[in-house]
């Protein structure tokens, strides 16, 4: 992971978000294998934690910018003023308690996956897709990695 971290990019803050992955990983092959886990609202929440403190390393300019992020994100004025006043409101509390039932209850990929049975339609559409990327071949884009 931290070779993967090096791939995106040559500096500190990519190194550590491949070693946080690869910390991630080890620690839940380590807990998995001795029989542990955790109910899957909580350790979708953790697995959502974790992935956002190292997609704060990938991002930063600097280890000293991610560190400034996330003791903000830690410290309880590091929330804005108007996103406080927005959960205080009926609304606000309503609506993180809606968001939050449908990351628990909706269906998730390998569901999703499940339910899909490919037909004549999906074909046509997945054909019409494929004849749409061949057109554009000749267009030229900037490679991702260099708008980093």
């Amino acid at each position: 992971m931290v070779l993967g971290g090096l791939w995106h990019g040559a500096g500190w803050t990519f190194v550590i978000w491949g070693a946080l992955h690869g910390a991630y990983l080890t620690l839940h092959r380590a807990w998995s294998e001795r029989g542990f886990a955790l109910p899957g609202p909580l350790a979708l929440a953790l697995t959502f934690l974790a992935t956002l403190v190292a997609w704060v390393f990938f991002r930063a300019a600097s280890v000293g910018d991610a560190l400034a992020v996330l003791g903000a994100m830690a410290h309880p004025t590091g929330v804005g003023e108007g996103f406080r006043h927005w959960v205080a409101g009926k609304k606000g509390v309503l609506t993180l308690l809606a968001l939050g039932a449908v990351v628990v209850w909706a269906p998730n990929a390998m569901q999703l996956v499940d339910r899909i049975r490919p037909g004549r339609a999906w074909g046509l559409a997945f054909a019409a897709l494929a004849l749409a990327c061949f057109w554009n071949l000749s267009h030229a884009s900037e490679f991702l990695y260099f708008q980093f």
